[in-house]
């Protein structure tokens, strides 16, 4: 049986650098005048934001963590209580056992701008009677990505945790509708494309390590 990593005290655990690359390539790249990072971690969904798109980033983080150079503005506390500005999207990896209150405030400070949320959560995020109450039944998401391979947040970056996960997008620029379900190879849309097996595997390689860091 394979030991999982002990849970951390935030929940926090990295998130695979390709899978904001993959994500974010479901946005368009206009449109984004203000970004907020909920649950910011080491910064790596912003490193793949602020070259998508031109905007005032904002990284919110818990943990006493050094800032990312990455950000227009860093705050350290705790996004749901924080002063926040009204923006067009928020996004990142937040911890699961605040997932509905993450999510909720996300609507709340997007609604006025017709903006994004667009979180990474398990799949069972999906079930809940009190999610349905709250989100489902009065803002569900038109798209929810499903990522077909588990991220992996073990050291070696090879071991997968039991745990499905997808991509979930509120768009208050669009009609509500029930969500439509896609499928998303997060390693295969990021990587070189027409690349030797050894250049892949650097490139895997290359990813752990930027996935890494704390």
């Amino acid at each position: 049986m394979t030991d999982l990593p002990e849970r951390d005290p935030f929940d926090y655990y990295p998130t695979d650098i390709r899978i904001p690359q993959a994500a974010l390539r479901k946005l368009p790249t206009r449109g984004f005048s203000t970004v907020i990072d909920a649950g910011a971690g080491s910064g790596i969904w912003g490193e793949v934001i602020k070259p998508r798109f031109l905007c005032n980033l904002i990284g919110v983080e818990l943990r006493e963590v050094e800032p990312n150079p990455n950000y227009t503005r860093w705050i350290t506390g705790d996004f749901l209580t924080v002063d926040l500005p009204p923006c067009d999207l928020v996004t990142g990896n937040p911890p699961y056992l605040l997932a509905l209150e993450f999510v909720l405030r996300g609507i709340e400070l997007v609604k006025r701008r017709v903006g994004v949320v667009y979180y990474l959560l398990p799949l069972n995020f999906l079930a809940g009677k009190e999610r349905k109450e709250l989100i489902y039944d009065v803002t569900p998401p038109q798209d929810v990505y499903v990522l077909s391979l588990r991220p992996s947040y073990s050291a070696d970056g090879k071991t997968a945790i039991n745990t499905q996960y997808a991509l979930y997008k509120w768009d208050f620029g669009k009609p509500i509708k029930a969500p439509t379900l896609h499928f998303l190879d997060y390693k295969a849309d990021t990587a070189p494309k027409g690349a030797s097996k050894q250049a892949l595997a650097l490139w895997e390689a290359v990813c752990r390590m930027k996935s890494s860091k704390k």
